[in-house]
């Protein structure tokens, strides 16, 4: 069921299960692997795909081998949100967001901007990507002027 997965990432070390419904793609650069699953009995998203916090529901094989691609780029990382170390809510989040990445875009990207604050409900996150160049943590800081700033450690 998913032999597909060993021509486009044939470079890297695929485990396969004997019935042929989870995968696992090795990630030679940290322990950040990608795990697919397949359900057949899903007539919509047969496909979930998992990588460090998230995992995302497909239809078929091609939207796996793209967001699969995506992530193995260094495209498309996940991002998880945590409040005292509890996760809250996650997803992916695209590498190039993350040049310019500050407290209002980390808002308007989780919908949070407005009304509700994100940092009223997290205090915290984590970027994972498919190598170290995109790993860190931030947490939110709350400056003397009321302004919500971020604090990136690296994570090699």
């Amino acid at each position: 069921m998913l032999a597909f997965l060993k021509g486009p990432f044939s470079k890297y070390n695929i485990i396969i299960s004997e019935d042929g419904y989870h995968a696992t793609i090795c990630n030679p650069f940290s322990h950040e692997n990608i795990r697919v699953e397949y359900f057949p009995a899903d007539d919509f998203t047969p496909y979930i795909v998992y990588f460090s916090f998230q995992h995302c529901h497909l239809l078929d094989e091609e939207n796996v081998i793209e967001w699969v691609s995506e992530i193995i780029d260094g495209k498309r990382c996940a991002i998880e949100f945590f409040a005292n170390h509890a996760n809250l809510f996650g997803g992916d989040i695209e590498a190039s967001s993350l040049e310019n990445l500050s407290y209002t875009s980390l808002e308007q990207y989780t919908g949070y901007y407005g009304i509700h604050k994100l940092y009223q409900f997290a205090d915290s996150f984590k970027v994972r990507g498919w190598d170290s160049k995109h790993n860190f943590d931030g947490k939110f800081v709350k400056n003397d002027d009321g302004t919500i700033s971020l604090n990136i450690t690296p994570i090699n």
